[in-house]
C-alpha cells in the first residue's frame, strides 16, 4: 500500500515537472519567434515595399511613415506581451515551487 502512495506521489511530481518544462518550451518557443520576427522588421522599415508606380511621391512617404511607426510599435508591445509571460511562468514556478513542496516531494519519494 505505501509503495502505491509511493508511486502515486512521484506520478504527481513527474506530472508538475513535466507541466512545468512544457511551459517553459513554449516561452522559449514565444522567444524566438519574437526575436526572428523582430528582425525581420528590422531589415524591413518600410524600404522594401514594392509600391505601384500609380501611387505619388506624397502617398508613398505618408504610407512609409505610417508602416514605419507600427513596426516600431509592434516589438514594444509584443515585448511587453513576451515580458508578461515569462513574467507569469517564473511568479507560477516559485510560488508553486516552494521549499515546503520540495520537500515533501522528496520525503514521499525517497520512502522507496
Amino acid at each position: 500500500m505505501e509503495q502505491h502512495e509511493n508511486e502515486k506521489a512521484y506520478e504527481k511530481a513527474y506530472e508538475k515537472a513535466k507541466k512545468r518544462v512544457e511551459e517553459r518550451k513554449r516561452f522559449y518557443y514565444h522567444l524566438s519567434i519574437y526575436i526572428i520576427i523582430n528582425i525581420a522588421l528590422l531589415f524591413l522599415k518600410g524600404d522594401y515595399i514594392i509600391f505601384s508606380d500609380d501611387i505619388d511621391f506624397e502617398k508613398r512617404e505618408m504610407i512609409k511613415r505610417g508602416f514605419e511607426k507600427v513596426l516600431s510599435i509592434t516589438p514594444i508591445l509584443w515585448g511587453i506581451g513576451l515580458l508578461t509571460h515569462g513574467l507569469l511562468i517564473c511568479v507560477r514556478s516559485f510560488v508553486l515551487n516552494t521549499n515546503w513542496e520540495k520537500s515533501r516531494i522528496e520525503k514521499y519519494l525517497n520512502k522507496n
